[in-house]
Parts: structure tokens; C-alpha cells; sequence
């Protein structure tokens, strides 16, 4: 077998669109739905497997996911809860983002 076939995006494609026709006959999956998950940098590739399998095959996916990792989004979250008052000193009653002290020195749900 030479090897060089699989080598590149072509290949990679051609190479992964075989494995999934063959996957689903011998699993006897063709009625399930289809999805294919993927990285998001790989939407280029992912465009093409779905092309490969729906030409080549006959296979419709029923979506694609695209993945993307993030490092923190912590400060990312808490900014949204706090412009929607939800920020963890207590609600934003004013509607200005500031939380009023006597508002923030209770925790939520505390009452009066």
C-alpha cells in the first residue's frame, strides 16, 4: 500500500470518508442520525468530508459541530452577569451597573 495517498487534505478526506461509509454498514447505522464534530480550525475540512460523503457515498450528515477551546472565559462570564444584574454582589437595580452598597453587603436571596 502506498501510504503518499493519505498524505494532504485530499487524501485525508478521501481516506476518512471510506472509514465512515464503512463504519455504517458494518454497524448497520445508516438510519441514525449523522453528525460530524470537528475543531473549529478544521472547517475547511469539514466542508469537504461533507462533500466527500454526500457525493462519493450518498451520505447526508445531519450537522456539523464545530469545537473551539477557550482558555478562561471566567471574566468573560461574569462581565454578562453583571450587566444583566446577576453579578455575584447582588442585583444591578439601578439598570447603571452599579451595584448600591447596602444592595451589595447582602447576599442574594437574603432578605431585608
Amino acid at each position: 500500500m502506498d501510504n503518499s495517498q493519505f498524505h494532504g487534505q485530499d487524501g485525508d478526506i478521501r481516506a476518512f470518508g471510506e472509514f465512515i461509509n464503512a463504519w455504517l454498514g458494518a454497524y448497520d447505522r445508516w438510519p441514525s442520525p449523522k453528525f460530524l464534530i470537528e475543531k473549529a480550525t478544521a472547517r475547511f475540512r469539514s466542508a469537504g468530508l461533507s462533500q466527500e460523503l454526500q457525493s462519493r457515498h450518498g451520505i447526508e450528515l445531519n450537522g456539523i459541530v464545530l469545537v473551539s477551546g477557550a482558555a478562561d472565559v471566567s471574566d468573560a462570564v461574569a462581565g454578562a452577569e453583571q450587566r444583566r444584574g446577576l453579578g455575584r454582589a447582588g442585583p444591578d437595580v439601578r439598570g447603571d451597573g452599579v451595584v448600591p452598597q447596602e444592595t451589595a453587603a447582602r447576599s442574594p436571596g437574603q432578605d431585608k
